[in-house]
């Protein structure tokens, strides 16, 4: 699978709508040093049917507000469980996304950003 890293200034064109939920992973170190992962699939462009895997890593996230059920979650993971996404890019970095029947927010100052193809 390929790799790479995403340049901020291309996450006004991401098009959420449809996207797929696949994972969030938040780890805390003994140290205390904190790390949240959330990965979507989305579609590439309007006319692709082509998804992509996008990987936001926050180091050290301030803020991650989500109420969602997993069961519809899971109910319309084919059909796309993404209604829409916006990213904010200001002091801290934020990303909020509203879900089907439900919605994720995660805050943080430092975030990488990895695009790969999505693995049929």
């Amino acid at each position: 699978m390929k790799k790479q890293k995403i340049k901020r200034a291309a996450l006004d064109d991401l098009i959420w709508h449809d996207g797929r939920f696949i994972a969030m992973c938040a780890e805390v170190s003994s140290a205390g040093k904190c790390q949240l992962t959330l990965r979507v699939s989305l579609l590439e462009s309007l006319q692709s049917k082509r998804r992509l895997i996008y990987s936001f890593k926050f180091n050290n996230p301030t803020r991650l507000t989500s109420n969602f059920d997993w069961q519809i979650m899971k109910k319309n993971h084919n059909f796309g469980n993404i209604s829409e996404g916006r990213i904010y890019d200001g002091d801290d970095f934020r990303i909020f996304v509203l879900l089907v029947e439900g919605s994720l927010e995660i805050s943080g100052k430092n975030i990488d950003i990895e695009v790969s193809e999505e693995s049929s």
